[in-house]
């Protein structure tokens, strides 16, 4: 790697938590660091698949009023068994006809980039108020989306 007369030569390690952030190592080398990722651990699919085959079925078939998303993973891991299923393009496009809440903005980000739009995000990026949250605010959004197709 080549520095700048001068420069320091600058070593950045970077602890991922799922996915890695390219644009980010990207911004870093142009700065001339040495990016290290730390893989701290590793999102999978289950062994037992079944419940999550089931949940994007209801949900293609139009079962599901109410879709959290408590990490962007889950997106990704529900698109790969949309994808099994046969089920593509028809799972999206399901989604966009339920209320898709999120955790915070990270997950939002992601359902953004695969072309969802959330419903609801909580007011603090924690479990209890996603949940707590989105069931004061289901049966008006519920009622609003559907009113719109």
């Amino acid at each position: 790697m080549s520095t700048r007369p001068g420069a320091r030569l600058k070593s950045v390690g970077i602890q991922e938590h799922g996915e890695a952030s390219t644009e980010m190592y990207a911004a870093l080398r142009e700065r001339d660091a040495e990016v290290f990722p730390a893989h701290v651990y590793r999102w999978e699919l289950p062994e037992d698949v079944e419940p999550l085959r089931a949940a994007v079925k209801a949900v293609c078939s139009g079962g599901v009023d109410v879709v959290l998303f408590t990490s962007s993973i889950q997106l990704v891991h529900a698109n790969e068994i949309a994808h099994q299923l046969g089920l593509q393009p028809q799972f999206p496009e399901a989604l966009k006809r339920t209320m898709v809440a999120s955790i915070g903005p990270s997950t939002s980000s992601t359902l953004r980039e695969h072309g969802l739009s959330p419903d609801f995000e909580p007011s603090h990026p924690r479990m209890g108020f996603l949940v707590k949250e989105a069931a004061e605010k289901s049966a008006e959004l519920v009622f609003a989306k559907s009113t719109r197709r």
